[in-house]
């Protein structure tokens, strides 16, 4: 299956997007993104606590990222 330039470009923009969040807040934000995506690949979806969960280290990290 060939991807189209909209799929390539879409690609290209979200990894942009994630390197320059790992190389602006570190590691730690790359842990966050991945379980996100994990969690939104499961059959079901992500229920509402788990984005609540999500919701709430990414507050956490983002005040850990302010604080140092």
């Amino acid at each position: 299956m060939a991807l189209t330039s909209t799929e390539i470009s879409t690609i290209v923009s979200a990894s942009t997007m994630v390197i320059g969040l790992v190389e602006k807040y570190g590691a730690e934000a790359w842990t966050t993104i991945q379980q996100a995506v994990e969690t939104s690949l499961s059959s079901d979806g992500p229920t509402d606590q788990q984005i609540a969960d999500m919701y709430a280290k990414c507050v956490a990290d983002n005040q850990a990222i302010q604080d140092s």
